[in-house]
């Protein structure tokens, strides 16, 4: 095919180049190829979003060999490097947890007088957190407050999540408080998140006083709300807690079948089959539909007890 178009007489412009490069998102290695190919032409010049396209398209792939050798290649050729250019390259370093190289280029990038957008500042506290860094997070959470760069819900309960996983308690009642008060969340959100972020790091002593706040503040506290402590309580192997969560529920008729899931799966974790067991005959008796995944829980271990016993 190659010979056939040097044989043509054909004329590529970048437009057309860029096409067949974007045809070759799912085959890197004939991108490449046509890539090479195409810069040893005379009468062709490559473009910035032509090097953009096969970043991304080496970054998706994780050839970040490639990557690398592509970027020296725009500054051998002195052509420009533009914030797609960086965007994309922290974006697929972030997607593989290299977060060290990710900081690299972004550091690279404002050396070089580009001013992150709200898409780098995202990717970065996202890598961060994904790599447990809350101390080095919370900075780049902090310039984008400082830049009116409202973060996303999602971006928030990540974030929100790693803090309380540090064990950073201030940090993260200072980011909740952002949330109210400067970008104007709902509280009965924000507390939700925070308790949510609390339960899920197995901080259940902080997750408490976030319940006693949400009273505190003459808020309602839900069946949501319930419903995050007990899965907080058996995660963190305090079964016998989340019963006191539950005997609330049954009083204000809340309960569903989705804790009983919660309860009976916290008595596996301690391999306390006996309760599993009286747990799923009251969650029958109650008439609360049966999920597939407890019931086949219990017929997998109640066998293996048995198996056990004989």
């Amino acid at each position: 095919m190659e010979e056939r178009l040097e044989g043509s007489g054909l004329a590529f412009d970048a437009d057309i180049a860029g096409k067949v490069l974007k045809r070759c998102f799912k085959v890197p290695h004939l991108a490449l190829r046509f890539f090479n190919w195409i810069k040893l032409r005379d009468d062709f010049s490559l473009t910035t979003e032509m090097y953009n396209t096969m970043l991304y398209i080496a970054g998706e792939a994780k050839q970040f060999q490639v990557v690398q050798k592509l970027m020296e290649e725009m500054e051998a050729s002195s052509c420009e490097v533009n914030l797609k250019t960086y965007t994309i390259i922290i974006a697929h370093y972030g997607k593989a947890k290299l977060f060290g190289s990710a900081l690299l280029v972004f550091e690279k990038m404002k050396q070089f007088g580009f001013e992150a957008d709200y898409a780098v500042y995202s990717i970065m506290v996202r890598t961060l957190c994904i790599a447990h860094k809350a101390d080095i997070a919370i900075e780049f959470y902090k310039e984008m407050v400082l830049k009116d760069m409202t973060p996303s819900l999602g971006l928030y309960k990540m974030f929100l999540n790693c803090l309380a996983i540090s064990g950073d308690v201030n940090a993260v009642h200072s980011v909740s408080d952002d949330m109210v008060r400067k970008f104007q969340i709902p509280e009965t959100v924000v507390y939700g998140l925070v308790l949510k972020s609390f339960c899920i790091s197995g901080a259940i002593t902080d997750a408490l006083q976030m319940i006693r706040s949400i009273k505190n503040r003459g808020l309602s506290v839900g069946h949501v709300h319930f419903q995050t402590l007990v899965k907080g309580f058996c995660k963190a192997g305090k079964v016998e807690d989340a019963l006191e969560i539950v005997d609330i529920m049954k009083r204000k008729n809340l309960m569903d079948s989705n804790i009983y899931d919660m309860i009976i799966d916290g008595y596996l974790l301690k391999n306390d089959i006996s309760r599993a067991l009286d747990m799923f005959q009251e969650m029958k008796d109650s008439g609360h539909l049966l999920h597939c995944f407890t019931a086949d829980s219990l017929k997998i271990q109640g066998v293996q007890e048995r198996r056990r016993v004989v």
